[in-house]
Protein backbone atom coordinates (compact mmCIF):
# COMPACT_ATOMS: atom_id res chain seq x y z
CA UNK A 1 0.00 0.00 0.00
CA UNK A 2 1.18 3.35 -1.16
CA UNK A 3 2.23 5.68 2.02
CA UNK A 4 0.04 8.65 2.56
CA UNK A 5 2.94 10.92 2.09
CA UNK A 6 4.13 9.84 -1.44
CA UNK A 7 0.49 10.43 -2.81
CA UNK A 8 0.97 13.63 -1.19
CA UNK A 9 3.88 14.40 -2.82
CA UNK A 10 2.39 13.39 -6.17
CA UNK A 11 -0.93 15.51 -5.70
CA UNK A 12 1.28 18.19 -5.41
CA UNK A 13 3.73 17.98 -8.06
CA UNK A 14 1.27 17.96 -10.90
CA UNK A 15 -1.85 18.77 -11.98
CA UNK A 16 -4.28 22.50 -11.16
CA UNK A 17 -5.72 23.47 -7.92
CA UNK A 18 -9.17 24.66 -7.13
CA UNK A 19 -10.95 25.66 -10.74
CA UNK A 20 -13.38 24.76 -12.92
CA UNK A 21 -13.06 21.97 -13.45
CA UNK A 22 -10.60 20.42 -11.24
CA UNK A 23 -8.40 17.67 -11.23
CA UNK A 24 -6.37 15.63 -8.33
CA UNK A 25 -4.77 13.75 -10.80
CA UNK A 26 -1.56 13.90 -12.63
CA UNK A 27 -0.22 15.61 -15.59
CA UNK A 28 -3.33 14.05 -17.74
CA UNK A 29 -1.72 11.31 -20.04
CA UNK A 30 -4.93 11.20 -21.41
CA UNK A 31 -4.20 14.52 -22.99
CA UNK A 32 -0.52 13.42 -23.54
CA UNK A 33 -2.15 10.01 -25.61
CA UNK A 34 -4.48 13.02 -27.87
CA UNK A 35 -1.87 14.86 -28.71
CA UNK A 36 0.65 12.88 -29.75
CA UNK A 37 -1.71 11.06 -31.44
CA UNK A 38 -3.28 14.37 -33.53
CA UNK A 39 0.00 14.97 -34.05
CA UNK A 40 1.44 12.11 -35.75
CA UNK A 41 -1.72 11.40 -37.92
CA UNK A 42 -1.14 14.90 -39.52
CA UNK A 43 2.18 13.82 -40.15
CA UNK A 44 1.01 10.60 -41.52
CA UNK A 45 -1.60 12.64 -43.85
CA UNK A 46 1.62 13.71 -45.85
CA UNK A 47 3.02 10.04 -46.10
CA UNK A 48 1.65 6.72 -47.39
CA UNK A 49 3.34 3.99 -45.04
CA UNK A 50 3.07 4.76 -41.36
CA UNK A 51 2.56 2.42 -38.70
CA UNK A 52 0.01 2.73 -36.41
CA UNK A 53 1.11 1.02 -33.48
CA UNK A 54 4.87 0.76 -32.25
CA UNK A 55 6.12 -2.38 -30.96
CA UNK A 56 9.03 -2.18 -28.63
CA UNK A 57 12.30 -4.26 -29.01
CA UNK A 58 11.26 -7.48 -27.55
CA UNK A 59 7.93 -7.32 -29.37
CA UNK A 60 6.10 -8.29 -26.31
CA UNK A 61 4.38 -4.12 -26.10
CA UNK A 62 2.67 -2.04 -28.84
CA UNK A 63 1.94 1.56 -28.56
CA UNK A 64 0.25 4.22 -30.39
CA UNK A 65 2.67 7.29 -30.92
CA UNK A 66 0.26 8.78 -28.64
CA UNK A 67 0.74 6.66 -26.08
CA UNK A 68 4.31 6.62 -26.01
CA UNK A 69 4.36 10.36 -25.92
CA UNK A 70 2.47 9.42 -22.38
CA UNK A 71 4.33 6.56 -21.35
CA UNK A 72 7.65 8.76 -21.88
CA UNK A 73 9.61 10.81 -19.08
CA UNK A 74 6.49 10.41 -16.25
CA UNK A 75 6.91 6.64 -16.29
CA UNK A 76 10.42 6.00 -17.82
CA UNK A 77 13.39 7.87 -17.59
CA UNK A 78 15.12 7.26 -20.95
CA UNK A 79 13.58 6.37 -24.80
CA UNK A 80 16.04 3.44 -24.21
CA UNK A 81 14.34 1.98 -20.81
CA UNK A 82 11.05 2.01 -22.80
CA UNK A 83 12.00 0.87 -26.20
CA UNK A 84 14.43 -2.18 -24.41
CA UNK A 85 12.02 -3.47 -21.26
CA UNK A 86 11.41 -7.07 -21.88
CA UNK A 87 8.38 -8.45 -20.33
CA UNK A 88 9.04 -10.05 -16.80
CA UNK A 89 8.11 -13.34 -15.68
CA UNK A 90 4.62 -13.36 -14.23
CA UNK A 91 6.27 -14.52 -10.70
CA UNK A 92 8.29 -11.44 -10.68
CA UNK A 93 6.74 -9.49 -7.69
CA UNK A 94 7.48 -5.74 -9.42
CA UNK A 95 6.68 -5.15 -12.89
CA UNK A 96 5.77 -2.35 -14.76
CA UNK A 97 1.88 -2.98 -15.70
CA UNK A 98 2.13 -1.29 -19.66
CA UNK A 99 -1.31 -2.75 -20.12
CA UNK A 100 -2.98 -1.68 -17.04
CA UNK A 101 -1.75 1.61 -17.69
CA UNK A 102 -2.81 1.77 -21.45
CA UNK A 103 -6.59 1.38 -20.22
CA UNK A 104 -6.06 4.19 -17.55
CA UNK A 105 -4.85 6.34 -20.47
CA UNK A 106 -7.88 5.70 -22.27
CA UNK A 107 -9.72 6.28 -19.47
CA UNK A 108 -8.41 9.50 -19.17
CA UNK A 109 -8.87 10.40 -22.94
CA UNK A 110 -12.54 9.58 -23.03
CA UNK A 111 -12.97 12.15 -20.19
CA UNK A 112 -10.72 14.83 -22.07
CA UNK A 113 -13.14 14.47 -25.07
CA UNK A 114 -16.19 14.88 -23.04
CA UNK A 115 -15.18 18.36 -21.79
CA UNK A 116 -14.78 19.40 -25.21
CA UNK A 117 -17.08 22.34 -26.31
CA UNK A 118 -18.47 22.19 -23.05
CA UNK A 119 -20.19 18.99 -23.62
CA UNK A 120 -19.06 17.41 -20.17
CA UNK A 121 -17.73 19.44 -16.82
CA UNK A 122 -16.64 16.17 -15.29
CA UNK A 123 -13.34 16.01 -13.67
CA UNK A 124 -10.70 13.93 -14.92
CA UNK A 125 -10.13 10.66 -13.18
CA UNK A 126 -7.88 10.12 -10.37
CA UNK A 127 -5.68 7.68 -11.30
CA UNK A 128 -2.51 8.67 -9.42
CA UNK A 129 -2.27 6.25 -6.82
CA UNK A 130 -3.07 3.05 -9.57
CA UNK A 131 -0.34 4.81 -11.54
CA UNK A 132 2.27 4.17 -8.64
CA UNK A 133 0.86 0.55 -7.95
CA UNK A 134 1.58 -0.38 -11.74
CA UNK A 135 4.55 1.56 -11.69
CA UNK A 136 8.30 1.01 -9.50
CA UNK A 137 9.84 4.08 -10.62
CA UNK A 138 6.63 6.71 -11.24
CA UNK A 139 6.81 7.72 -8.16
CA UNK A 140 10.74 8.57 -7.89
CA UNK A 141 10.02 10.06 -10.91
CA UNK A 142 7.38 12.49 -10.18
CA UNK A 143 9.25 13.80 -7.08
CA UNK A 144 12.58 14.48 -9.29
CA UNK A 145 10.73 16.18 -12.10
CA UNK A 146 12.54 19.66 -12.92
CA UNK A 147 13.24 19.02 -16.37
CA UNK A 148 9.19 19.21 -17.02
CA UNK A 149 9.57 22.92 -15.56
CA UNK A 150 10.56 26.10 -17.29
CA UNK A 151 13.34 26.86 -19.73
CA UNK A 152 14.64 22.60 -18.58
CA UNK A 153 11.46 21.00 -20.35
CA UNK A 154 12.77 22.63 -24.03
CA UNK A 155 16.16 22.02 -23.22
CA UNK A 156 15.34 18.31 -22.57
CA UNK A 157 13.96 18.75 -25.72
CA UNK A 158 16.69 19.28 -27.98
CA UNK A 159 18.64 16.49 -26.51
CA UNK A 160 16.06 13.65 -26.89
CA UNK A 161 15.27 14.90 -30.29
CA UNK A 162 18.67 15.41 -31.69
CA UNK A 163 19.19 11.88 -30.74
CA UNK A 164 16.21 11.05 -32.34
CA UNK A 165 16.95 12.50 -35.90
CA UNK A 166 20.30 10.24 -35.66
CA UNK A 167 18.36 7.11 -35.15
CA UNK A 168 16.13 7.93 -38.04
CA UNK A 169 19.59 8.92 -40.46
CA UNK A 170 20.58 5.98 -39.21
CA UNK A 171 18.19 4.12 -40.40
CA UNK A 172 17.93 5.62 -43.57
CA UNK A 173 21.82 4.21 -44.07
CA UNK A 174 20.83 0.90 -43.28
CA UNK A 175 17.90 0.54 -44.96
CA UNK A 176 19.54 -1.34 -48.69
CA UNK A 177 21.79 -3.63 -46.87
CA UNK A 178 20.11 -4.29 -43.51
CA UNK A 179 16.82 -3.75 -43.97
CA UNK A 180 15.47 -5.49 -41.10
CA UNK A 181 17.93 -3.08 -39.02
CA UNK A 182 16.62 -0.48 -40.31
CA UNK A 183 12.84 -1.18 -39.52
CA UNK A 184 14.22 -1.68 -36.04
CA UNK A 185 16.42 1.14 -35.67
CA UNK A 186 13.80 3.83 -37.49
CA UNK A 187 11.24 2.34 -34.65
CA UNK A 188 13.53 3.05 -32.09
CA UNK A 189 14.02 6.65 -33.47
CA UNK A 190 10.09 6.98 -33.39
CA UNK A 191 10.18 6.01 -29.16
CA UNK A 192 13.06 8.46 -28.73
CA UNK A 193 11.12 11.05 -30.46
CA UNK A 194 8.12 10.66 -28.63
CA UNK A 195 10.12 11.04 -25.33
CA UNK A 196 11.66 14.42 -26.79
CA UNK A 197 7.96 15.05 -27.43
CA UNK A 198 6.59 14.69 -24.03
CA UNK A 199 8.89 17.37 -22.63
CA UNK A 200 7.62 19.51 -26.41
CA UNK A 201 4.09 19.14 -25.31
CA UNK A 202 4.95 19.78 -21.39
CA UNK A 203 6.11 23.38 -22.64
CA UNK A 204 2.86 24.63 -23.74
CA UNK A 205 1.08 24.13 -20.08
CA UNK A 206 1.08 27.07 -18.54
CA UNK A 207 1.53 25.88 -15.51
CA UNK A 208 5.21 24.53 -17.05
CA UNK A 209 6.68 27.56 -19.07
CA UNK A 210 8.01 30.11 -16.23
CA UNK A 211 7.21 27.47 -13.17
CA UNK A 212 10.99 27.83 -11.69
CA UNK A 213 11.25 24.32 -10.20
CA UNK A 214 14.72 23.87 -10.08
CA UNK A 215 15.42 26.71 -8.76
CA UNK A 216 12.40 26.48 -5.78
CA UNK A 217 14.19 23.11 -4.95
CA UNK A 218 17.50 24.54 -4.84
CA UNK A 219 15.95 27.30 -2.37
CA UNK A 220 14.25 24.96 -0.17
CA UNK A 221 16.90 22.64 -0.08
CA UNK A 222 19.39 25.57 1.40
CA UNK A 223 17.04 26.07 3.86
CA UNK A 224 16.90 22.19 5.11
CA UNK A 225 13.56 21.54 3.60
CA UNK A 226 12.61 18.06 2.12
CA UNK A 227 12.08 17.86 -2.16
CA UNK A 228 8.18 17.29 -1.25
CA UNK A 229 7.99 20.52 0.63
CA UNK A 230 9.41 22.30 -2.65
CA UNK A 231 6.92 20.56 -4.83
CA UNK A 232 4.34 21.70 -2.13
CA UNK A 233 5.65 25.45 -3.12
CA UNK A 234 5.81 24.72 -6.76
CA UNK A 235 1.91 23.92 -7.15
CA UNK A 236 1.47 27.12 -5.56
CA UNK A 237 3.15 28.88 -8.49
CA UNK A 238 1.67 25.89 -11.01
CA UNK A 239 -1.89 26.00 -9.96
CA UNK A 240 -2.14 29.95 -10.01
CA UNK A 241 -0.37 30.31 -13.65
CA UNK A 242 -3.07 30.47 -16.27
CA UNK A 243 -5.32 28.57 -14.39
CA UNK A 244 -9.24 28.80 -15.46
CA UNK A 245 -11.50 29.91 -12.79
CA UNK A 246 -14.53 30.82 -12.06
CA UNK A 247 -13.38 34.36 -11.47
CA UNK A 248 -12.70 35.34 -15.31
CA UNK A 249 -9.18 34.17 -16.19
CA UNK A 250 -8.98 31.99 -19.01
CA UNK A 251 -4.97 31.17 -19.53
CA UNK A 252 -1.73 32.44 -19.59
CA UNK A 253 -1.28 35.23 -22.60
CA UNK A 254 1.34 33.67 -24.67
CA UNK A 255 2.76 34.17 -28.05
CA UNK A 256 5.64 32.22 -29.87
CA UNK A 257 8.64 32.50 -32.56
CA UNK A 258 6.38 32.88 -35.06
CA UNK A 259 4.44 35.23 -34.22
CA UNK A 260 1.04 33.10 -32.97
CA UNK A 261 -0.56 34.45 -29.69
CA UNK A 262 -2.89 32.78 -27.71
CA UNK A 263 -3.66 31.65 -24.09
CA UNK A 264 -2.11 28.54 -22.51
CA UNK A 265 -3.91 26.28 -20.89
CA UNK A 266 -3.03 24.95 -17.34
CA UNK A 267 -2.72 20.82 -17.14
CA UNK A 268 -6.24 18.69 -17.14
CA UNK A 269 -7.94 22.02 -18.41
CA UNK A 270 -6.58 21.97 -21.92
CA UNK A 271 -9.77 20.82 -23.71
CA UNK A 272 -12.00 22.27 -21.33
CA UNK A 273 -14.70 24.17 -23.21
CA UNK A 274 -12.04 24.16 -26.26
CA UNK A 275 -12.19 22.03 -29.66
CA UNK A 276 -9.51 20.46 -30.96
CA UNK A 277 -9.30 23.79 -33.36
CA UNK A 278 -8.87 26.35 -30.84
CA UNK A 279 -5.37 27.80 -30.66
CA UNK A 280 -4.38 26.09 -27.29
CA UNK A 281 -4.56 22.76 -28.66
CA UNK A 282 -3.95 23.38 -32.35
CA UNK A 283 -0.54 24.75 -31.54
CA UNK A 284 0.77 21.63 -29.38
CA UNK A 285 -0.65 19.49 -31.84
CA UNK A 286 1.12 21.38 -34.46
CA UNK A 287 4.43 21.53 -32.97
CA UNK A 288 4.16 16.96 -32.51
CA UNK A 289 3.47 16.93 -35.98
CA UNK A 290 6.58 19.11 -37.14
CA UNK A 291 8.71 17.84 -34.44
CA UNK A 292 7.89 14.43 -36.40
CA UNK A 293 8.36 15.64 -40.04
CA UNK A 294 11.90 16.40 -39.55
CA UNK A 295 12.32 12.24 -38.31
CA UNK A 296 10.25 11.41 -41.24
CA UNK A 297 12.62 14.09 -43.19
CA UNK A 298 15.84 12.55 -41.86
CA UNK A 299 14.69 8.67 -42.26
CA UNK A 300 13.33 9.32 -46.39
CA UNK A 301 16.44 11.43 -47.35
CA UNK A 302 18.66 11.46 -44.48
CA UNK A 303 18.26 15.27 -44.28
CA UNK A 304 19.11 16.35 -40.75
CA UNK A 305 18.02 19.55 -39.60
CA UNK A 306 20.81 21.32 -39.09
CA UNK A 307 19.54 24.75 -37.76
CA UNK A 308 16.36 25.79 -35.43
CA UNK A 309 14.32 22.88 -34.69
CA UNK A 310 10.97 23.66 -36.49
CA UNK A 311 8.94 22.70 -33.53
CA UNK A 312 10.29 24.86 -30.92
CA UNK A 313 9.19 28.26 -33.48
CA UNK A 314 5.77 27.39 -31.85
CA UNK A 315 6.83 27.06 -28.20
CA UNK A 316 4.98 29.54 -26.15
CA UNK A 317 6.57 32.15 -23.84
CA UNK A 318 4.83 35.00 -21.60
CA UNK A 319 3.32 37.50 -23.95
CA UNK A 320 4.93 41.26 -22.79
CA UNK A 321 1.70 42.55 -21.46
CA UNK A 322 1.18 39.32 -19.26
CA UNK A 323 0.88 39.96 -15.66
CA UNK A 324 4.91 38.43 -14.11
CA UNK A 325 4.82 35.16 -11.98
CA UNK A 326 5.86 37.02 -8.70
CA UNK A 327 2.66 39.16 -9.18
CA UNK A 328 0.01 36.56 -10.14
CA UNK A 329 0.19 34.61 -7.12
CA UNK A 330 0.32 38.19 -5.00
CA UNK A 331 -3.39 38.79 -5.89
CA UNK A 332 -5.34 39.38 -3.15
CA UNK A 333 -7.09 35.60 -2.84
CA UNK A 334 -4.31 33.92 -2.98
CA UNK A 335 -2.77 35.33 0.68
CA UNK A 336 -0.39 32.39 2.61
CA UNK A 337 -3.68 31.41 4.75
CA UNK A 338 -6.00 31.32 1.56
CA UNK A 339 -3.68 29.14 -0.61
CA UNK A 340 -2.42 26.65 2.43
CA UNK A 341 -6.25 25.96 3.36
CA UNK A 342 -6.87 25.63 -0.55
CA UNK A 343 -4.33 22.91 -0.80
CA UNK A 344 -5.36 21.38 2.21
CA UNK A 345 -7.57 18.35 0.33
CA UNK A 346 -4.48 17.36 -1.37
CA UNK A 347 -2.86 16.07 1.35
CA UNK A 348 -2.24 15.87 5.22
CA UNK A 349 -0.01 18.88 6.44
CA UNK A 350 2.26 17.15 8.70
CA UNK A 351 3.25 15.21 6.02
CA UNK A 352 4.96 17.70 4.61
CA UNK A 353 7.72 19.23 6.89
CA UNK A 354 6.97 22.78 7.69
CA UNK A 355 4.75 23.63 5.11
CA UNK A 356 2.50 26.09 6.35
CA UNK A 357 1.39 29.68 5.77
CA UNK A 358 4.09 31.32 7.11
CA UNK A 359 6.56 29.53 5.05
CA UNK A 360 4.25 30.85 1.83
CA UNK A 361 4.73 33.85 2.96
CA UNK A 362 8.60 33.32 3.09
CA UNK A 363 8.06 32.03 -0.13
CA UNK A 364 6.35 34.90 -1.27
CA UNK A 365 9.25 37.38 -0.10
CA UNK A 366 11.72 34.78 -2.13
CA UNK A 367 10.56 34.66 -5.71
CA UNK A 368 11.82 38.14 -7.03
CA UNK A 369 15.08 36.37 -6.27
CA UNK A 370 14.05 33.10 -6.92
CA UNK A 371 12.81 34.28 -10.70
CA UNK A 372 16.06 36.33 -11.12
CA UNK A 373 18.12 33.42 -10.21
CA UNK A 374 15.85 31.56 -12.90
CA UNK A 375 17.02 34.37 -15.59
CA UNK A 376 20.69 33.99 -14.73
CA UNK A 377 20.63 30.17 -14.97
CA UNK A 378 19.27 30.50 -18.29
CA UNK A 379 21.84 32.86 -19.75
CA UNK A 380 24.51 30.64 -17.91
CA UNK A 381 23.47 27.78 -19.85
CA UNK A 382 22.64 28.64 -22.93
CA UNK A 383 26.35 30.86 -23.21
CA UNK A 384 27.95 26.84 -22.39
CA UNK A 385 25.87 25.28 -24.95
CA UNK A 386 26.45 26.65 -28.62
CA UNK A 387 23.42 23.45 -29.25
CA UNK A 388 20.74 25.36 -27.66
CA UNK A 389 22.06 28.91 -29.79
CA UNK A 390 21.47 26.35 -32.88
CA UNK A 391 18.22 25.19 -32.19
CA UNK A 392 16.30 27.17 -30.58
CA UNK A 393 14.64 30.41 -31.68
CA UNK A 394 15.93 34.38 -30.97
CA UNK A 395 13.04 35.36 -29.50
CA UNK A 396 12.56 32.40 -27.21
CA UNK A 397 15.88 32.45 -26.15
CA UNK A 398 15.76 36.47 -25.40
CA UNK A 399 12.26 35.68 -23.51
CA UNK A 400 13.70 33.00 -21.60
CA UNK A 401 16.86 35.24 -20.37
CA UNK A 402 14.20 38.34 -19.51
CA UNK A 403 11.75 35.71 -17.85
CA UNK A 404 9.60 37.34 -15.16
Amino acid sequence: MIRISAVAALMLAYSCGPAQPTSKSKFSAGEHTIIGDMGYGKACDKRNDCLTKFFRADGAEDFSYGELVAFSGDFYESADELFKEQKQPWYKPLQNNVGGNKKLFQQEVEAALSMMDGHGNSEYPDFSHFFAMNYTNFLSLAEHNAKHFGFNNIRQYVAEHTKALSLAAKARSLKTEQPQVAQETFRQAIFQNAFADHFLTDSFASGHIRNPRQQTMEWAESRGLPIRTAAALNKVLHDRDGEIRQSGEHGLPVRNARGDEWFARCDAQLFFKNNLDTPAVAMVTEAVELSLDEIFRAYDSGDVNSGIFTATQLVPFPDDESISLVDTVKIGRFEPKTVYDTLAWYFRTPFIKDFSPALIGTFYQALPDIMEKMRSDVQTTVAADPELRQRLPAEYLQAFAEIH
